[in-house]
């Protein structure tokens, strides 16, 4: 009954087709089903941190639209940084997920896009995976299919969500080269939360996002947020919203049997950022790891790769929400702190876009200590 895979793929994004490149290249038999047609239009911000990019293991330049060293931090006044090497890479989700899903196909994996995912069953032989497109089995079923993932709802409840809204804003030419290499964050835009302008290739992204669930006033926020920047005159296109899943946040099981979640499916978004392509990508490399260490018996992976998450993505993830919780209850004070440390304000923004939140707890180590040295 059905094509027979070794690993049968829900969702062709990040997660789903930088797993499907690590296992065909290791020689597995992997196909993706994907709802939509490729390329296709993603609400999001669209950087890449220096630490998502070090997951990839081939070049992404070719869709890289902007190249981050400066940008502005905003609450009440403004903090400028300037960094000596690049702190986020600007890419548009529908070029850049075409691009991943095709490396993932060109490494050996099937792709089929236009065949959504409608459940799956767990027989004693494998997984059945049944679709728009017919039944496939395989020993195994990766779930990055997204926040609203129907599989994954099967595995674990829904949970608490942020939000955010994003846009396409035209600018003239001597808009956007005032905006080049340089991101802008506000923190005055939303509660709990901020709004961001990140230039691309020949237009604008410009959102809004909240950590805060009770939020829902954004498309407003978003609309004073563009007036206050002066860009509600331009030309506004692709208004999208989307959540920002959480629910990895209470520690919860990421498998069950013969199933595992990734990214967004699983709810790994960051819930201090609101940024959830890093432990997307991530959870894909652990997700091959584990299967590639069970390959004889590719069921058992889905403990060793419980285990991964725990250790590198979920641990992390609280020590996020311990940091966002201080963070937005006292974004005022914290500010006014950083406005008059420039360059301690240079070193934390820098390791939210290149480490770990246990290197945060290094950078006042390290500020301490020089402030000690100079009494």
């Amino acid at each position: 009954m059905g094509d027979r895979y070794d690993v049968v793929i829900a969702g062709g994004g990040p997660a789903g087709a930088l797993l499907a490149y690590h296992l065909a290249q290791a020689g597995l038999a992997v196909t993706i089903l994907e709802r939509k047609q490729f390329p296709r239009t993603k609400p999001c911000g669209g950087g890449i941190t220096p630490k998502t990019r070090r997951l990839i293991p081939f070049s992404i330049d070719g869709v890289v639209e902007d190249v981050i060293t400066g940008g502005s931090i905003r609450y009440r006044d403004t903090l400028d940084l300037t960094w000596t090497e690049p702190v986020c890479y600007m890419v548009t989700r529908r070029r850049f997920d075409a691009f991943l899903l095709g490396e993932a196909a060109r490494a050996g994996a099937e792709v089929r896009t236009g065949v959504a995912v409608t459940g799956a069953e767990v027989h004693p032989d494998g997984v059945y995976v049944h679709s728009t497109g017919g039944t496939y089995r395989a020993e195994v079923v990766a779930v990055a299919d997204g926040a609203n993932s129907r599989l994954a709802r099967m595995v674990r409840p829904q949970g608490k969500r942020g939000f955010a809204i994003s846009c396409r804003v035209a600018a003239d030419h001597a808009g956007l080269f005032a905006r080049r290499g340089r991101l802008g964050i506000d923190l005055s835009a939303a509660p709990g939360g901020y709004g961001w302008i990140f230039p691309k290739g020949d237009h604008l992204n410009v959102g809004i996002g909240t950590v805060y669930p009770g939020v829902r006033n954004l498309r407003a926020l978003l609309d004073t947020y563009l007036a206050r920047e002066g860009l509600s005159a331009g030309a506004t296109t692709q208004i999208q919203g989307h959540p920002l899943p959480f629910e990895g946040l209470a520690g919860g099981r990421v498998t069950a049997v013969r199933t595992l979640l990734l990214g967004d499916a699983a709810g790994l978004v960051d819930p201090f950022t609101g940024e959830g392509i890093h432990n997307a990508c991530l959870s894909a490399c652990l997700a091959a790891e584990a299967i590639l260490a069970r390959r004889r018996h590719p069921a058992r992976a889905v403990e060793v790769y419980q285990k991964l998450v725990r250790d590198n993505i979920l641990k992390e993830l609280k020590r996020a929400y311990l940091w966002g919780r201080v963070f937005y209850r006292y974004t005022g004070y914290a500010m006014r702190f950083l406005e008059k440390r420039p360059a301690l304000a240079r070193e934390l923004w820098g390791v939210l876009f290149r480490g770990s939140y246990r290197d945060i707890w290094g950078c006042f180590g390290r500020y301490f200590l020089r402030a000690f040295r100079t009494v």
